[in-house]
């Protein structure tokens, strides 16, 4: 997502209780680029509720990611 804002955290804090910065996040720039978690983020509940059936722009084909790696890839012809 270029053009999202960008919106910088403590990763220490955010590791170790990542809700106040969400909250902050949701009043601030409710979706946004996290470039210490390399992630866009979106903060509010209808915001994903929308966005996560757009699936040319939020697609969850994460080759490194969590669920590939505790289910493993499945392959495809």
């Amino acid at each position: 997502m270029a053009n999202a804002p960008v919106f910088d955290i403590d990763f220490a804090a955010f590791r170790q209780n990542p809700y106040p910065t969400l909250e902050d996040m949701r009043h601030r720039a409710p979706i946004a680029y996290v470039p210490a978690l390399n992630a866009v983020l979106i903060t509010k509940r209808n915001d994903i509720f929308t966005l996560e059936k757009k699936i040319d722009v939020f697609s969850s084909d994460q080759r490194n990611g969590l669920m590939t790696r505790l289910m493993g890839a499945k392959d495809v012809a």
